[in-house]
């Protein structure tokens, strides 16, 4: 009754005044002072609904826990990417994705990460990891030109899998606030990953609140993970 009701003051305009006077005196209270309210709360509302989506897309969910204790000798050699969240470096249909990680000192290791884009054209870069922590599973990763990228295990086994996560806000000129959350599961051998370690490496993820809906498989078939030119380690690829 109230939305048929303000339909028809906006469509008889000529008639408003007179219709909202006399339904003030019918029904006890003023028409018009009560229908702004109703826009100022639906305007509100909408405003409160901006908001929220606004800090929802554009902010990242709490910081999940990481292992502990986490040993990172037993951490270093190959890993191999079959599943996560695509990225601006790492687009969808990326393949071959290895990383290696060597022993550098007592806080801090080598980093090698190769793939190959969807292009077909080789990708590596290589830097290095510091463990601010002792026992904790959080690296920042340092790349040639680029700031310290925070490195999150949230869990591993050391021999078949490890789960790892970033995400980090920042704010663009032009675009305004910026998020980018990445997620990577890990193995040892990508020939050998039974449904018990698929099924460990993503409760690493949901048993925190974090969704893994957007998460893609990447191939491992038919990989070399070295240069097709025959170029040293660490001097090709676009990440570089």
């Amino acid at each position: 009754m109230m939305v048929l009701i303000a339909g028809t003051i906006l469509v008889d305009a000529g008639k408003k005044d007179k219709l909202l006077k006399k339904l003030k005196k019918e029904l006890g209270y003023d028409l018009k002072k009560m229908m702004k309210q109703v826009q100022k709360g639906i305007k509100q509302n909408s405003d409160d609904i901006a908001y929220h989506h606004e800090e929802e897309e554009d902010s990242c969910p709490p910081t999940p826990t990481t292992i502990s204790p986490f040993n990172s000798t037993m951490y270093l050699g190959d890993w191999y990417q079959i599943s996560g969240l695509p990225a601006f470096f790492q687009p969808e249909n990326t393949t071959c994705v290895r990383a290696t990680y060597g022993a550098l000192n007592d806080t801090a290791v080598t980093v090698r990460n190769v793939g190959f884009l969807p292009d077909g054209s080789f990708d590596e870069i290589c830097g290095y990891a510091t463990q601010p922590i002792p026992d904790v599973g959080q690296l920042f990763v340092n790349f040639p030109m680029k700031p310290p990228g925070e490195y999150l295990i949230l869990d591993t086994d050391y021999v078949n899998f490890a789960s790892v996560y970033n995400c980090a806000s920042f704010t663009i000129p032009g675009l305004g606030m910026i998020t980018s959350e990445m997620a990577w599961i890990l193995v040892r051998d990508p020939t050998n990953v039974t449904d018990a370690t698929m099924n460990q490496a993503f409760a690493a993820f949901t048993d925190q609140g974090l969704d893994t809906e957007g998460f893609m498989p990447l191939s491992q078939e038919n990989c070399t993970y070295e240069n097709p030119t025959g170029a040293a380690e660490c001097t090709g690829g676009n990440w570089n």
